[in-house]
């Protein structure tokens, strides 16, 4: 199976990865009784490349079984205990809260190395690691592939080798479609847009039975 979600098989869906925070994505199951519930966690699985999200909405739409994803564990928008740090690395605040909310912490959080004299958390997950990736203009947090919230300084892989076809689109929207060869490709990479490399900063999967088309915008 191209696409399926906990060894169960899609027939059509979206995936959305933004280059800053948590992917989504909205499917539709082959089979009539599959087995989706609210809180399950598994691999989404797009041409090859498994992603580890969790179900917050199921239900049925026309005959089929559908569900919501987000990326991880789902608890993004877990409400934080409000928390005074004194004299506190950003990366320490960053990674305890992470940890508190339920999700799991992944690579490069050490790169927030900025001190903190006097912080207070207040809010949400999702607020709590805006508000300190503000610190920093050069640093992404986003999901990985594994589910794990990771910090990122981008270094921009090319992933062309990732296209297959090129598909035409609007000038005016700063964007490339194509078929694609795998489903590897995401925020933080770049492709060669007829002769030019363009980093990828929203990459969408849509696809209905085996036909994807990945849209990228940069």
């Amino acid at each position: 199976m191209d696409y399926s979600f906990n060894g169960q098989a899609i027939v059509s869906g979206n995936l959305m990865l933004p280059i800053v925070g948590a992917g989504t994505a909205d499917l539709f199951f082959a089979e009539p009784d599959a087995a989706i519930e609210v809180g399950q966690v598994g691999q989404l699985v797009t041409l090859g490349t498994g992603r580890l999200m969790t179900v917050v909405d199921a239900g049925s739409d026309g005959g089929y079984v559908r569900a919501r994803l987000v990326s991880g564990r789902g608890k993004l928008d877990t409400q934080l205990a409000p928390l005074t740090y004194n004299d506190e690395i950003a990366s320490r605040i960053a990674t305890s809260s992470i940890t508190e909310a339920g999700e799991t912490v992944g690579a490069g959080w050490e790169q927030l190395d900025i001190y903190c004299a006097r912080w207070t958390r207040t809010g949400t997950l999702r607020e709590a690691l805006e508000r300190l990736c503000r610190l920093t203009d050069t640093l992404h947090w986003r999901f990985a592939e594994d589910g794990s919230i990771v910090l990122v300084n981008e270094t921009w892989p090319d992933v062309t080798e990732n296209v297959d076809v090129f598909l035409p689109t609007q000038s005016h929207e700063r964007c490339a479609a194509w078929w694609p060869t795998s489903g590897a490709t995401a925020p933080g990479h770049s492709i060669e847009v007829y002769g030019t490399d363009r980093h990828l900063l929203r990459v969408e999967y849509d696809w209905q039975d085996e036909d994807v088309i990945v849209k990228a915008w940069y």
